[in-house]
């Protein structure tokens, strides 16, 4: 929870008891922040409440984890946030914790297309995630025209999201998951 004289670096959330529910009513899967915002500009975003990405501090974010999984064991995490693979950084980190912490829970995470563009998840990366139960990643691609895309300040190119699509062939448990919007203001027919 964010105060007036919190500085704008500090980001606290605090964990709600799940003390009422069991483990099925999660249906096996927990949902878990590690940050908050977006520093993407996208025309069609909501309300950019957030306008920078803010990661809660790791140490805090992986004693939430682990309390989940010692209590829940849950088959599948999904990291929601929007920026989960914002800093390669965290990432390394987080690949580091669940080794260290033998965690088998499988996990899925959203992905900005821009940072398809990044080199972040490039080839060589990809098998390592698959290696920590990493069992999805969600792009949200928006669309297959790069009109389109300019149009909605993506910060995407097409060849960028082939590059990917070709970088997952021969995965055997990392899959991903390609969202797209139509009906986008100017879009044709053609352009879908």
């Amino acid at each position: 929870m964010r105060t007036a004289e919190a500085s704008r670096s500090t980001f606290t959330i605090r964990i709600t008891s799940f003390a009422g529910f069991d483990q099925g009513d999660f249906s096996g899967a927990i949902q878990v922040l590690s940050g908050r915002g977006c520093s993407y500009r996208c025309t069609f975003a909501l309300i950019p409440l957030r306008p920078e990405m803010e990661p809660r501090p790791f140490e805090e974010f992986i004693r939430e984890v682990k309390s989940i999984v010692a209590k829940y064991n849950p088959r599948l995490i999904y990291f929601r946030d929007d920026n989960f693979f914002q800093s390669k950084e965290r990432i390394e980190q987080f690949i580091a914790a669940y080794k260290e912490c033998g965690f088998r829970f499988s996990w899925t995470a959203l992905v900005p297309g821009q940072l398809l563009s990044s080199g972040l998840l490039h080839q060589g990366f990809l098998p390592r995630l698959q290696e920590v139960n990493c069992r999805t990643l969600k792009f949200g691609i928006e669309s297959g025209s790069q009109e389109v895309l300019n149009s909605l300040k993506k910060g995407l190119r097409v060849d960028s999201v082939r590059a990917m699509m070709r970088d997952f062939k021969g995965l055997k448990t990392l899959r991903p998951n390609y969202s797209f919007m139509i009906g986008i203001p100017g879009e044709t027919f053609e352009a879908v």
